[in-house]
């Protein structure tokens, strides 16, 4: 599944750039650090935590959790990457020059390889959804632990997960943390094959100001 998951994004990667132009011409932020998707990064870091929010939502919720992230290891370099430009402003707006702001590279295994080479991730904590198959896999050969913070799963999202059970349940075995939002989520990830003793319910962080206490257990877990 991975060879053939990794066939077809490299097909579509054309169509992928071809789209991200289209979007640029409504928003020309979208032009900006394109190498960076492709894995040339400005940076070359010894190592660091690196926190993975798609866009607007996820950054919002990530910024707790940075923050706590930052007091506790004050001298590890924290890489947030994103998506989408307006997740990049978020993070630059709420977090300035306390994190390295990247753009996510697109899930190839010669493209993530440079990003890992130039982060040197100790950790990799995910927001809300993001699964990445090749992301998780070279996490995983890299042996660095993987939380997937905030967690959320749709009814909707879990019957098409369950199209593909057996690789689904490959992918969610590779987390080492899975804190979800809700108990309904739990079952849901359960239901796919996540493992029990990877689960937690911490509620939603998006707006908290001091995290739920499970959470906080979970982070450390994670960055152990």
């Amino acid at each position: 599944m991975y060879f053939i998951y990794t066939i077809f994004y490299t097909l579509a990667l054309p169509f992928i750039l071809i789209r991200l132009w289209i979007k640029s011409l409504r928003q020309p932020s979208y032009r900006e650090r394109i190498r960076e998707r492709l894995g040339s990064y400005p940076f070359q870091l010894k190592e660091s935590i690196w926190v993975h929010a798609v866009s607007v939502g996820e950054s919002i919720a990530a910024v707790p959790l940075i923050k706590l992230i930052q007091i506790n290891y004050p001298n590890t370099p924290i890489v947030v990457t994103t998506m989408t430009p307006t997740g990049a402003e978020r993070i630059n707006a709420m977090l300035g020059d306390s994190v390295i702001h990247a753009y996510f590279p697109y899930d190839l295994p010669f493209i993530m390889k440079r990003f890992f080479k130039a982060a040197h991730p100790r950790t990799c904590i995910v927001m809300e959804t993001e699964w990445w198959p090749n992301m998780l896999r070279m996490c995983t050969q890299y042996h660095i632990p993987i939380c997937l913070m905030n967690a959320r799963l749709s009814e909707q999202s879990a019957n098409g997960y369950l199209k593909i059970a057996s690789f689904t349940k490959q992918l969610l075995k590779q987390f080492h943390v899975i804190a979800a939002q809700s108990q309904a989520d739990v079952n849901r990830f359960m239901q796919l094959g996540a493992h029990k003793k990877q689960l937690s319910v911490t509620g939603s962080i998006k707006f908290d100001i001091d995290l739920p206490q499970d959470l906080l257990t979970q982070f450390s877990h994670c960055t152990k």
